[in-house]
């Protein structure tokens, strides 16, 4: 959901849509548009922002809507650029006095604000609802990650157009994620209108989500052996929090990491869950069917480099569904751990299409759609599991079944 809100007299919703299926489809990325007079009675309208500049070709992603003086609406997006890089747009209703804003067009001006240095440029996203100053600035905040901090940076503008970056960043925190795509949380605290700070109250950032949790279900320490298969049972895998921690004794066969290997990406569907190793696959197999014909496989590797070990994640949906309609995306990403001297934790939540999986307490941080035919609701299965030849310790192993959160 993108942009809530009310204008002449009509609730206007925009979401992130993609005309040619169910799935992100990153050329394809847009804002659908619908409109209520109730908020339960919605119109669909043609898309309000569809991909067509080089700003945003790769997609019109999530963003916000803000109310100017006058009563004008404006609409700020991020849109990626034929290098993926992600920035900022400005988009406006093309006549106001249709209270329904059918047609939006985008700013000559675009892009309004780019990634500077020190600034990830595939870490640059989500602009917030602007908001106006005591001194008539408008300022907006983008989320951003550097370094494993996650980073809300501010922006200041007079006009909407031309904005500037603050020196300081809003708000900074380790491990802290910067897109709203993940898991929704909130801080609550103080803004210091006077030195553009925000300060979290003690014990704002507490989880919600653990409130969800019931039922919970803690296995012993266990040895899993070359082709492991450890089913978690009494929980509902549809709906689940799980928590898991691995030890690794010993490294003398992990294989030697390629130098070429620079892409963890590609390296996930090089070696996919089903490509046996010698420290690893080995992790979490969810939304399973009874027969594995259908999963998603959250794992880890562990190759060996010449002064140190890497630790390789994946997240890979290429067997989470019999429909080969769907797109079956694989993520990954090196994890900055020691795996000599740590263990190596992984935390997944489960939400019937949607697997969202931390590693090493948020080091990284990936995000599933998956849409399963058979592991569905009653007859979803979460395992454990090993499919490499060295033997993995699974020093902990926490599941929760979670309640449904209340919608009406």
């Amino acid at each position: 959901m993108n942009g809530p809100m009310f204008y002449k007299g009509i609730y206007h919703l925009f979401y992130q849509y993609n005309p040619q299926g169910a799935t992100a489809g990153s050329g394809n990325l847009s804002w659908g548009h619908s409109t209520s007079t109730d908020l339960i009675n919605w119109t669909p309208h043609e898309e309000a922002i569809n991909p067509s500049q080089p700003y945003d070709i790769n997609g019109c992603w999530s963003g916000s809507a803000t109310i100017l003086p006058g009563g004008k609406p404006a609409i700020l997006y991020t849109g990626r650029d034929p290098n993926n890089k992600q920035i900022q747009n400005l988009a406006l209703p093309k006549n106001l006095s249709d209270p329904l804003l059918i047609e939006w067009v985008k700013s000559t001006e675009n892009p309004v604000m780019e990634p500077l240095e020190q600034i990830d440029p595939g870490s640059f996203r989500d602009p917030t609802t602007a908001w106006l100053g005591p001194d008539d600035t408008w300022r907006v905040i983008i989320g951003s990650q550097f370094n494993n901090t996650g980073l809300a940076i501010l922006y200041r503008s007079k006009d909407f157009v031309n904005w500037t970056k603050a020196e300081q960043p809003l708000h900074s925190e380790e491990e802290m994620e910067c897109g709203s795509a993940r898991i929704s949380s909130h801080m609550i605290g103080t803004y210091n209108v006077t030195a553009d700070k925000f300060i979290p109250d003690q014990g704002s950032m507490d989880a919600e989500v653990e409130k969800l949790r019931e039922n919970p279900v803690n296995l012993p320490s266990k040895l899993l052996g070359e082709g492991s298969l450890l089913e978690v049972s009494n929980i509902k895998a549809a709906q689940a929090d799980v928590e898991i921690s691995f030890r690794i004794s010993e490294f003398e066969k992990a294989e030697v990491m390629d130098p070429s290997w620079t892409d963890p990406e590609s390296l996930c569907i090089q070696k996919g869950a089903s490509v046996k190793g010698a420290l690893g696959p080995f992790g979490l197999l969810v939304l399973a069917s009874k027969n594995l014909k259908e999963y998603t496989a959250v794992f880890f590797r562990i190759f060996k480099n010449p002064n140190k070990y890497a630790v390789l994640m994946c997240s890979d949906q290429r067997s989470s569904s019999l429909n080969n309609d769907n797109k079956k995306t694989t993520y990954g990403a090196f994890l900055d751990v020691d795996p000599v001297h740590d263990k190596l934790s992984l935390r997944s939540l489960i939400d019937h299409s949607i697997v969202e999986s931390f590693g090493g307490g948020g080091k990284a941080c990936m995000t599933a759609r998956v849409y399963p035919t058979m592991a569905t609701d009653d007859e979803a299965h979460l395992y454990a599991f090993n499919y490499g030849t060295e033997k993995i310790n699974i020093t902990n192993l926490s599941a929760w079944s979670m309640k449904k959160a209340r919608i009406n």
